[in-house]
């Protein structure tokens, strides 16, 4: 609640995408290894470092990846893919083959306090889009129930607004 209230001032600085993404995933490993959860990671080539603080971007990754785990209850496919966007931006995508978002949750779901879940706190989200915002960042989602969702992350070219 008090990252909510007053996060963390952002340590901006060159990075690759795709290590940030390599840590994430270590941290998740043990997730992985539970036999019904497969995962792939698409990484695009040549992508331009981006000016980011990397431990904030690491929290909205696992955020989004622990979301996308509790999502595919009967086991599912996380698959992660990097890509290169307008020019000198980068994308990412996150997308899982999970249970999806009801049509009437899509607009709630970066709410604060907004979950579905019994345990937790309904501030991922939301705190993962202000981390996203101040990094000049958008995010996007679409989702189909029944099968799955894809929250796709936009890095703009030339990295952070740094505010």
């Amino acid at each position: 609640m008090l990252h909510f209230a007053r996060p963390k001032a952002a340590h901006f600085q060159e990075e690759d995408l795709n290590e940030v993404i390599e840590k994430s995933l270590a941290i998740l490993q043990a997730k992985f290894k539970k036999g019904n959860i497969g995962l792939a990671f698409e990484r695009g080539k040549e992508l331009p470092r981006l000016h980011i603080d990397s431990h904030q971007i690491q929290q909205v990754l696992i955020n989004l990846m622990l979301n996308a785990i509790q999502a595919m209850t009967r086991g599912g496919i996380l698959t992660l893919r990097t890509f290169p966007e307008n020019g000198e931006g980068v994308a990412l995508e996150v997308r899982d083959t999970g249970v999806g978002i009801p049509r009437d949750h899509l607009k709630k779901i970066f709410d604060p306090f907004f979950t579905t879940k019994s345990e937790g706190t309904g501030l991922g989200l939301s705190i993962s889009l202000k981390i996203l915002n101040n990094h000049g960042a958008t995010l996007d989602v679409s989702s189909e129930e029944g099968k799955g969702s894809t929250f796709t992350i936009h890095f703009p070219a030339g990295g952070s607004r740094g505010v």
